[in-house]
């Protein structure tokens, strides 16, 4: 059962405002004081007070570009050394953090004080930042995606550059502040430390350049400290949104498709599970890649002014790690770009085995299945290997190469002739040995972390093109219609690409044809097939509408089109009111039974009791071990169909919509509970509802205020029952088809009856017959 309420509140910013490239969130966004107040009393009792689940929060931040140095106002608020400003104990202290407390993370000393005393709970963990909230980012990131389609077009769009836009002014900031950290780290061993081995040298200096050398080095280390733990934190947070955008966006694709297109649920899978953690690395290691030509350069002035021209020597050994590096990073990019595509399929296959296990197992297809499920395996694992290796190799060469860089700059400034003091070579060692290692193990991570995320940004721009559809519900004209389609032809998608088709079959037990059924386009174009045509249906409120026909006719199609899940070819579709739809096969939560019929709806005593007696459950309920609260296992593994059938029921039952779509709802159960549920639940409960109720129980259309008769996709036949059969036409020989099979029905259960009773009777007979005649024996035979 799914459902809508009447429409989406799509959020926008100002209607003729453009977005900034360089508006950030948090650090730029333009939010009015009063939304920290909403964030601060958030109502967790929707739940209840000792439920595990509770809402995030209670109103959702609206995103506005913000225009001028007010966007940045709350991001440089955290500036400032030591904030004061109380606030309030659910809410996170990230946002009234000072300074000092910011980039020491010692906002999070009293939660983890809490941890370590008596431990968190529930209503322990503070409600997060508005401005890192999922929702406001995903807004931001959206409306920069839609510039850039509009803009660039589908094809040449960028998901890259929009992501760029929406983190480079954090990024930039972030380079500036990890540059100076490197400069501080650069200078701390090059002047004050060999200022420093110069005093110990020199017996004439006094104490007081010495003690002023030390400081000075001591106040170098700790500011690099400063800012590099300043860098950490801009680009942790950054991170955080960046991911919790991309998920949050990708999630609102995802739920507004018809169809995956060429795309699988592994490739969706491994999308938010594993390309959501390579946003957030590139976006925590990248902006550190500029750490490596900054000392770089910094290097080869240094040696130049200190040991002269002939000590870059050392240093060219030095840069010929950038193209080896780079070359390294390409072959692991490329193979990781392999490894992507053999885990999708991996994933996939294994998905579908799990789907289809009775059938594999019927069919004992364990073998060639586990063959070809090893086989991906193996050339997953050899290419991981191959990855292993190449990123192996580049980590060795991180710590290597300053070593020999060093060795072969002291062996050419020897060599040249000249002298090698202590003060210049232990400041050397120092650069080579530590700042320059550090930076090439950045740039290895970086570089890794930037093909790793541009893979993922590749494959999240295919998702986000996915076509979803024309598909556009308005509300009727006329207020006394619900439902209306005029002129209606809508589609399924036919196909797609190799990638998603079905289960393979075993070659030795699939014939040619079922292989090219299985696989009917190779070339990843989709295809569409019209399914209904020429539909001009309409449900006016408060009427039951009974929609029947040939399995095949296309009815479940009908109801999927009048909820906008379909592809509207050609026409028009209205609809007022809220949707409730129950599907032809039911679902249920891996939850108690009364979640499962509440669906995050609050708890009525009257309603829910009514809606169990109306939909047969309680005795049902009665005889589970733990009444409705009784968990409900995976797939409903311990309910019956019928039973399934009747919560699904239910949850639309208790929902209390305007609209509703039942798909067959009476085929999983009997004969004496489908009478009960059609009396009580449709035709009572659901009086005052508009009602489209689709069913093979033809015994019911008489009741309907007016039925749809589906033949090969089309409307073939409406109207009333009784102007049907009138008619004369297909509905009315199925009618009369169903009643001649009802009564031969009741005549063989009639005939069995009689059949029973008479072998009954003559049962007894036998028996009385066998008593006289050892009556007889024992007369015959007195002894």
């Amino acid at each position: 059962m799914a459902s809508s309420r009447g429409g989406i509140v799509r959020a926008t910013g100002e209607e003729d405002g453009e977005v900034d490239p360089f508006d950030e969130v948090a650090l730029d966004t333009n939010l009015q004081e009063p939304l920290e107040d909403n964030f601060r009393d958030l109502d967790v009792s929707l739940t209840g007070p000792k439920s595990p689940y509770r809402p995030y929060m209670r109103t959702t931040p609206q995103y506005i570009p913000g225009r001028g140095m007010a966007r940045y106002l709350p991001a440089l608020k955290n500036l400032i050394p030591v904030r004061r400003k109380p606030r309030a104990k659910n809410m996170i202290a990230v946002d009234s953090a000072g300074f000092l407390s910011f980039i020491s993370f010692s906002w999070l000393s009293g939660y983890m004080y809490s941890a370590y005393k008596k431990g968190l709970t529930l209503d322990d963990v503070p409600q997060g930042s508005p401005l890192d909230s999922s929702d406001l980012n995903a807004q931001r990131l959206e409306l920069l995606w839609q510039k850039e389609i509009t803009e660039k077009g589908r094809k040449e769009a960028s998901f890259s550059r929009v992501v760029w836009k929406f983190v480079r002014t954090r990024v930039l900031f972030s380079c500036f502040v990890f540059c100076v950290s490197q400069a501080l780290g650069f200078i701390s061993p090059t002047l004050f430390m060999r200022e420093l081995l110069q005093y110990t040298e020199n017996e004439d200096s006094s104490t007081q350049d010495g003690v002023k050398w030390a400081l000075l080095l001591t106040l170098s280390e700790f500011l690099r400290a400063i800012f590099f733990s300043w860098n950490w934190a801009l680009n942790y947070r950054t991170a955080v949104r960046l991911r919790s955008a991309c998920l949050a966006m990708l999630y609102r694709k995802v739920i507004r498709l018809h169809s995956l297109g060429d795309k699988s649920i592994g490739e969706l899978i491994n999308i938010f599970a594993n390309d959501s953690q390579r946003i957030f690395d590139v976006v925590l290691f990248g902006p550190m890649i500029v750490g490596g030509p900054v000392m770089t350069m910094c290097g080869i002035g240094y040696i130049l002014w200190l040991l002269g021209p002939w000590a870059l020597l050392g240093m060219i050994v030095f840069l010929l790690f950038y193209p080896t590096q780079y070359g390294i990073s390409r072959l692991t990019g490329y193979l990781r770009g392999k490894t992507v595509v053999v885990s999708d399929e991996r994933v996939r296959l294994m998905t579908d085995i799990l789907n289809s296990i009775k059938l594999i197992k019927m069919y004992t297809w364990e073998k060639y299945f586990s063959k070809n499920l090893f086989d991906i395996r193996n050339r997953e694992r050899n290419l991981l290997q191959k990855t292993a290796y190449c990123q192996s190799l580049s980590i060795s060469m991180a710590p290597t190469v300053p070593v020999i860089s060093a060795i072969v700059t002291f062996l050419a400034h020897i060599s040249a002739g000249n002298n090698l003091t202590a003060a210049q070579a232990f400041p050397l060692i120092s650069v080579l040995g530590n700042q320059l290692k550090d930076a090439l193990s950045r740039i290895r991570e970086a570089t890794k972390a930037l093909i790793d995320s541009s893979i993922a940004f590749t494959r999240i721009k295919g998702l986000l093109l996915l076509d979803e559809g024309n598909m556009s519900v308005i509300r009727p004209i006329d207020k006394q219609q619900a439902v209306c389609i005029s002129k209606g032809t809508f589609a399924w998608d036919a196909g797609s690409s190799v990638k998603n088709r079905a289960l393979p079959l075993p070659v030795s037990q699939a014939t040619k044809e079922e292989l090219e059924k299985l696989n009917p386009t190779s070339n990843g174009e989709l295809h569409y097939t019209n399914i209904i045509s020429d539909i001009d249906f309409q449900a006016r409120k408060g009427h039951l509408v009974g929609v029947c026909g040939q399995v095949g006719s296309g009815k479940t199609s009908l109801l999927l089109a009048a909820l906008g899940q379909m592809r509207l070819v050609t026409g028009q579709v209205t609809r007022d009111g809220t949707c409730a739809y129950v599907s032809q096969e039911p679902w249920v939560l891996n939850a108690t039974l009364r979640d499962n019929i509440l669906f995050g709806e609050n708890f009525d005593a009257k309603r829910y009791y009514d809606t169990l007696y109306c939909c047969s459950l309680t005795e049902d309920i009665n005889m589970l071990p733990g009444g409705d609260q009784t968990e409900i296992g995976d797939k409903g593994i311990n309910l019956s169909g019928g039973q399934k059938q009747r919560v699904a029921l239910a949850r639309a039952l208790y929902a209390d919509r305007d609209v509703y779509f039942l798909d067959d709802p009476l085929s999983a159960v009997d004969t004496h509970v489908g009478a009960h549920i059609f009396d009580k639940y449709i035709c009572t409960a659901l009086k005052k509802k508009t009602v489209i109720f689709v069913t093979h129980h033809l015994e019911y259309l008489s009741h309907c205020d007016e039925v749809y008769f589906m033949k090969e996709g089309r409307i073939a036949e409406q109207g009333t029952h009784q102007q049907l059969m009138d008619q004369k036409q297909d509905y009315s020989l199925m009618m009369t088809t169903r009643l001649t099979e009802i009564q031969l029905g009741d005549s063989a259960r009639v005939e069995e009856t009689k059949s029973v009773q008479r072998r009954s009777s003559i049962g007894k007979n036998s028996t009385s017959s066998k008593g006289s005649v050892e009556e007889m024996v024992e007369k015959m035979n007195p002894a």
